[in-house]
Order: C-alpha cells, then structure tokens, then sequence
C-alpha cells in the first residue's frame, strides 16, 4: 500500500536537526500523476528554506537530483508508473539507483561535482520547502539512512522488499501502508502532517498472514500456499488452483477449486453432489432420495416404502402383493399372475386384441325424396 497526496500541503516533515552531513542515503518508490509545470514536483527534500538542500524531483525531463538550482543526477521517470529511487551521497560525490515497479533492471547513474556537505535538517515528504510546491501522486516505504553512504548494490537491494534489507545505521523508516506519521524503524523520528492524504494500492504484493482460524475476512492478490487447517471455523477464497483435503465434518464451507476425490461414507446425513462418474453406494434403507447420473443396476428391495427412479434400463421384480400399481412402459411380453383381489390397478400398455361381442344398432335407409323440377 501507499499514502496518496493530491493537494497542496499533505506532505510530511521531521526536524531531524542532524547538523550537516557529508554522507546520508534516502530511498523510496513514488508515483506521480500529473508534473507541476509551474514549479518543481518534488518526491522529498532535505535542508534549510535557503538554497542550501538536496532533493528529488520529477518532470517531463524525468527524475532529477537537484542541489540548489544545479541539477547534480538525471534518471528516467514517465508519468503515472510506479518507480523505485534509490539516492546515496557520499561526499562531493551520489549515485542514483532506479526501476519500474514492471522491470527487474536497474539504471544507475551517478553525479562527482556536488556539495561536500548538506545541512540534514527539516526533511519534507511529498512537498518542498517553497509555496506551490508539492507531489500529486503516491509514495511507499521511505527508508532514511544519515551518517551512511549505501553502496550500488545496496541500494538495488533496497529496492527489492518494503522493509530495510540494512538496518545497521538506519535512521528512520516510513512504510506508508497508508496515511501515517509513525517511524517504523522504531527511533522515535515521528512525522508532522498528512492532513488530508488517502491511501492508495502500492508497488509491492500484500502478504497476508492466515494464522487467525478464520476470524477475518482475507483477500490474496498472488498465488500462494494455503493451508485451510481450520475446522470450518471460516470461509476460505483460493485464488488459484490447489489440492485441498477436504476433511472437516461438515461444519465448514470448503469450496476447491480444482477436482477433488471426496469419500461418500455418511449414511444420508448430507447431500454430495458427484461431478464425475462414479460409483455411489446406496446403503440406506429409503432414508433418501439417490439420484444416479449415469447407467445404474438397481436393487429395488424396499416394500413399496420410496419412490426409486432409474435413469437407465434396469431390471425391477415386482414381487409385491398389489400394494403400488406396476406399468410396464415398453411393449413386453409379460407373464404375471394376477392373483391380488381387486387391490390393485394392473395395467398392460402391450398391444392387445379386444373382444368385440356387440356391433349397434342397424342402419336405416332413408327415402330419396322428391324428385328436383
């Protein structure tokens, strides 16, 4: 995440009042969405309200380390990406490490003819020392190290997670999850102001921790390896495709994403939805009602207590004594004895031959009638 600026005086300050410093290294990831063209769109700026300061701006030229009114660095910039900029001074000398949050490589240049010292006074995030000066975009995990001239490869280290990869020296540290003014390097350097920033989706991933049992409600934006070793005490979301073992009794919502072989072994106590063909046993004694989806033989055992419906050709005995009404829906030659005493309907839908034992009556002739004149 990040903290997002989009007005004039949103921006941090810290006092840090450090003295003047020949050595100090200040990292960071910004995007800007719009350049002010009337004055500089600076990132941040270290040093009095006189010209004595460094700072790193953005501009259609693209990313400038600016000392004074010289430009000491230049390094690429386009508008509305996320980019990481590394800065180390190390006497009259800097160098300027920086990526796209889309690429892995590093462009690194470098300055020789700077200031031999800076004044580390008011550090300013966001904003400048100068009216109408200030950053329409967002920022994310600043890390400020005063007294310590990181290296190239240390910087580009830097650039690859959120927290410090070097603690030894580090001064302050500001993630910006979102607004905050919190020092989270622990050094008490707490910041001033951020009346009226918001926050915004930063540079990195989020990790998210599911250790809670599932009492909260987590959003993974990545892949990853989740196991759901709760007792249905959640509603767990995969965003990928996994094996999950389903064991939990039932208590749970458990919903896989992938197939998944699940053992049928309660007798009619839940319902199972079968998604491939497969053998299903039906043990139960009319407690429910079974549904094949593909051809079946049937045992139909029970004294007329269910109604059992075949999806396929099955063979059926009707052994009872006229307690349902037994049809036979194809054209069969059956052989059945109708030994039940007008308890039952039995119906033949064969062809038959029927009796015929009385025609009607007669037909009568009818008079012509008279003849047309």
């Amino acid at each position: 995440m990040a903290v997002r600026f989009d007005a004039e005086g949103e921006g941090y300050t810290c006092a840090f009042n450090l003295g003047s410093q020949s050595r100090f290294t200040v990292c960071c990831w910004v995007k800007a969405y719009t350049f002010n063209s009337a004055y500089v769109t600076p990132v941040w700026h270290v040093g009095s309200t006189t010209p004595d300061y460094l700072s790193l701006n953005l501009g259609v030229v693209g990313a400038y380390v600016l000392w004074q009114s010289n430009v000491l660095a230049y390094a690429p910039y386009t508008r509305e990406e996320w980019r990481y900029f590394g800065v180390s001074k190390n006497g009259g000398s800097g160098t300027v490490v920086s990526r796209p949050a889309t690429a892995s490589d590093y462009v690194v240049s470098t300055w020789s003819s700077g200031p031999l010292t800076v004044p580390f006074s008011t550090f300013r995030i966001g904003q400048g020392a100068y009216r109408g000066e200030w950053l329409d975009g967002a920022i994310a995990a600043v890390k400020i190290w005063v007294g310590t001239a990181l290296s190239q490869t240390e910087l580009e280290a830097e650039g690859e997670q959120v927290d410090p990869v070097r603690t030894s020296g580090l001064t302050a540290f500001y993630r910006f999850d979102g607004p905050s003014t919190t020092d989270d390097s622990g050094n008490g350097w707490t910041l001033s102001g951020g009346v009226g920033a918001t926050q915004e989706p930063g540079p990195f991933g989020v990790t998210v921790d599911l250790a809670d049992a599932g009492l909260a409600a987590e959003t993974l934006t990545v892949s990853t390896l989740l196991p759901l070793a709760e007792v249905g005490a959640g509603v767990d979301l995969l965003a990928s495709t996994r094996l999950i073992g389903l064991t939990d009794t039932g208590h749970g919502d458990t919903l896989p994403t992938a197939a998944a072989t699940v053992p049928l072994a309660d007798a009619a106590t839940a319902g199972e939805m079968v998604l491939l063909g497969q053998p299903v046993m039906l043990t139960e004694s009319a407690a429910a009602a079974d549904a094949l989806g593909v051809s079946a033989l049937a045992g139909l055992t029970e004294a007329g207590a269910a109604a059992d419906a075949l999806a396929s050709s099955a063979l059926v005995g009707l052994t009872e004594a006229g307690v349902g009404a037994d049809g036979m829906l194809g054209g069969l030659l059956l052989h059945k004895v109708l030994g039940d005493t007008a308890g039952a309907d039995d119906v033949l839908q064969a062809a038959m031959v029927p009796e015929i034992g009385y025609i009607g009556r007669p037909r009568v002739r009818w008079a012509a009638g008279r003849p047309r004149i």
